[in-house]
């Protein structure tokens, strides 16, 4: 697949700059202000209909650090079990600087952010990719909606994760590399009025701050 690409304007001189990612179209943007650098995530699929997707490949994060106004690619970090990297997040833990990411259905990934190696990763609940010899067949044809996670954050001090499935909270804890909770919100008891609860299901969860 080919590069993608991405525009910065700044905002001072009122001009736009375009930039190439690694592989495929860019996705998503972190950013960290406390050392400049931008990270871009490029999920590597195609989409031939609105619910069909075909990963081409692992996904991809890149670094790139904001010097004088512009733009250094100074990174790339893959793994060839990582897919769709949806979110992912910087943060420092007694200060060094790393980026936590899922990829896709369910595996969580921590890395490096200095260096963009993999330092370890975990899976949620179950381990559904070690013993696929196609990763990227397997989640292009399997139906993994229920054990799909995209909905995370980490706390500020560095030293959880907060990971929110369909229907529990997990928390993660990083210095103990361990779930250390999961925490169930949804119940099949039907609200006070009696409607049942069958027909209704969670389409997507979004989280953005976690003190």
């Amino acid at each position: 697949m080919l590069p993608g690409s991405f525009t910065m304007l700044d905002l001072k001189k009122m001009k736009m700059e375009r930039y190439s990612t690694s592989v495929s179209p860019a996705a998503h943007i972190e950013i960290d202000p406390k050392s400049d650098a931008v990270y871009v995530s490029s999920h590597n699929f195609i989409r031939s209909g609105p619910q069909n997707i075909h990963y081409s490949g692992p996904a991809f994060l890149d670094k790139f650090i904001l010097r004088n106004g512009k733009l250094a690619l100074a990174g790339t970090f893959s793994d060839p079990t990582g897919y769709r990297f949806t979110s992912h997040r910087v943060f420092y833990y007694k200060g060094k600087p790393y980026l936590c990411t899922i990829g896709h259905p369910n595996r969580l990934f921590f890395i490096d952010a200095e260096t963009m190696q993999t330092l370890f990763y975990d899976d949620i609940s179950n381990d559904v990719l070690s013993d696929k010899a196609d990763i990227a067949d397997f989640i292009s044809t399997t139906d993994l909606n229920r054990i799909t996670h995209i909905a995370f954050e980490v706390s500020a001090d560095g030293e959880c994760v907060l990971i929110v499935s369909r229907t529990h909270l997990y928390v993660y804890s990083f210095p103990e590399r361990k779930f250390i909770q999961k925490i169930p919100f949804m119940t099949s008891t039907p609200p006070e009025d009696g409607v049942p609860l069958e027909g209704f299901f969670q389409k997507t969860t979004h989280i953005n701050y976690l003190t």
